[in-house]
C-alpha cells in the first residue's frame, strides 16, 4: 500500500494545526511529520492505525495507487 501523504496534510490543514501541534497529537516529532507529508518517509502500519484513530480518517483513505502522490516527485515540490 502506498501512503497518501496528501490525506494527512489535508486533515492537518483542515484542523488549522501546525505540524508541531499535529505531531504532538500523534506523539511523533515535527520533523518526522514533515517527512511523512513530503513523501520522504512512510509510516508503519501500527503508526498509520494510530493516526487513523486520532484523525477519524479511514485506513483506506491513506492509500493511493498513484506513486506520484506519495513520492514527492511532483513538479514544483522540493
Amino acid at each position: 500500500m502506498a501512503f497518501n501523504r496528501l490525506a494527512l496534510k489535508a486533515w492537518r490543514e483542515s484542523q488549522s494545526l501546525s505540524q508541531t501541534e499535529a505531531a504532538r497529537r500523534f506523539q511523533i516529532t515535527q520533523a518526522f511529520l514533515s517527512e511523512l507529508e513530503t513523501g520522504k518517509k512512510e509510516p508503519s502500519f501500527s503508526m498509520l492505525e494510530a493516526i487513523s484513530e486520532k484523525t477519524g480518517i479511514a485506513l483506506g483513505d491513506f492509500s493511493t495507487a498513484n506513486p506520484l502522490e506519495t513520492s514527492g516527485e511532483r513538479s514544483g515540490e522540493s
